[in-house]
């Protein structure tokens, strides 16, 4: 009877009914560890303020393989025990501290486990993992989890302290900035600067050196041309007025001027000042 059709067909189907368990056991253990969770590594909170921890997952499969709605747990990452800071199928199984400041804001159905904690106090500075159907699935959430600091009231005075400290030196130098420009302009429309000298061979800057206007120049030429014409000897303060004159006109189109470019400048003597334009 051993070697009948029968009992190898009886074998045949032992063998198939193991492999395909094997087969079985293989997909559900591959099934068993797609699972995935996305968290920030960490997150910054202000004491008393309310702070959003993003969160999603993806799962395997299908939907509608699954089953049931999902289950999301949140919990406080410890070596010994699993406390629940959330649960969305039982809160009363959640620390009692954390009761009415947690709340779920994303949709499980979406991939989207979003979690909420208000107000946020000193004591939630630690990490946290979260983990979706625990009753069922048993991929390592927690090997996943996100860093909570929370930062004081002395912490956020600091920072805007900073940042006003840092906005009024921004401030001056932008002053300094726009004052240099106006400067700067300002000496543009005014033109160039008339050197006198001083008579003792040094060269200084004259505080009344601004352009001439034309009845000015009409006047020092006209008061040339009179004294000419009646054989009248000029004034040393008339030849110097209408010296200025030309100087500036020289020196505002590149030339040397009466007194002779600024590099180059060398101090003329007094007949010379008075003679030379005549």
């Amino acid at each position: 009877m051993a070697g009948s059709p029968q009992a190898r067909h009886a074998v045949s189907l032992t063998w198939q009914h193991l492999l395909l368990a094997l087969l079985e056991a293989l997909y559900y253990s591959h099934v068993s560890g797609s699972w995935r969770s996305s968290l920030p590594g960490t997150i910054r909170a202000l004491k008393d303020s309310c702070v959003v921890i993003p969160c999603s997952f993806t799962y395997p499969g299908s939907r509608e393989s699954l089953g049931g709605p999902f289950s999301v747990v949140w919990y406080q990452y410890r070596s010994r025990g699993y406390p629940e800071i959330y649960n969305s199928q039982d809160m009363a199984s959640v620390l009692a501290e954390y009761q009415a400041r947690t709340q779920l804001l994303g949709d499980p159905e979406m991939g989207n486990c979003t979690l909420s904690i208000s107000p946020v106090r000193s004591e939630d500075a630690m990490s946290y993992y979260v983990w979706i159907n625990p009753d069922s699935v048993r991929h390592r959430f927690y090997d996943v989890t996100v860093r909570v600091e929370v930062a004081g009231d002395d912490n956020l005075l600091l920072m805007v302290s900073s940042g006003v400290i840092g906005g009024v030196l921004l401030l001056s130098v932008l002053a300094i900035a726009v004052y240099k420009v106006a400067r700067a302009r300002k000496d543009e429309e005014e033109g160039p600067s008339i050197f006198d000298n001083e008579g003792n061979g040094e060269q200084s800057q004259s505080l009344k050196g601004g352009k001439p206007s034309k009845a000015k120049k009409e006047e020092q030429f006209n008061l040339y041309n009179k004294a000419k014409a009646g054989g009248e000897e000029l004034g040393i303060d008339d030849y110097e007025a209408m010296e200025r004159v030309e100087d500036y006109e020289n020196l505002a189109a590149g030339g040397a001027g009466h007194y002779g470019n600024v590099g180059t400048w060398q101090p003329h003597l007094l007949s010379e000042q008075i003679y030379s334009n005549v």
